[in-house]
């Protein structure tokens, strides 16, 4: 319910972008994310490679990059699919440490990106163990884009 009694009907723009948003990421072979800065300002999106079940987005990062120590402080992901403004999601990261997971979403990774399969960049278990890989995912939230989030110069 709404505050003033009325009952509150889901937005229809927001759920045709939800689905368009599903579908895009079922498609897409990259994404851009940025993460906010500790000066609350959001940084420059860098495209990244990821795999989507359907409900959940997963990527992995270098553990001493910038984004890997935002999210590690707690920061949101602010993403984009491609370069659409009207596909813009947000999304609280989760590590994933289940190396049986990490496996999986290798194998996935192997069947979308080409350089994968031959064994190049793709997760992998020792990587996430050793500590030089990490990988997180989150659910992403269709959001309206603002001037400037998750934008590549």
């Amino acid at each position: 319910m709404a505050p003033n009694g009325e009952e509150k009907r889901p937005d229809p723009h927001l759920e045709d972008t939800t689905r368009r948003l599903d579908r895009a990421l079922r498609d897409a072979k990259e994404i851009v994310l940025a993460t906010r800065r500790r000066d609350g300002s959001t940084s420059r999106g860098a495209p990244v490679w990821f795999f989507y079940d359907g409900r959940r987005v997963y990527f992995t990062v270098a553990p001493e990059s910038h984004k890997a120590r935002r999210i590690a402080r707690g920061s949101p992901i602010f993403g984009r699919v491609g370069g659409s403004a009207e596909l813009a999601f947000s999304g609280d990261c989760s590590p994933v440490s289940d190396l049986r997971a990490v496996e999986e979403i290798g194998r996935m990774y192997s069947q979308k990106y080409w350089i994968a399969w031959l064994g190049f960049f793709r997760p992998r278990p020792a990587r996430i163990t050793a500590g030089k890989t990490l990988m997180f995912c989150f659910t992403p939230r269709a959001t309206v884009p603002d001037e400037g989030s998750a934008t590549r110069d």
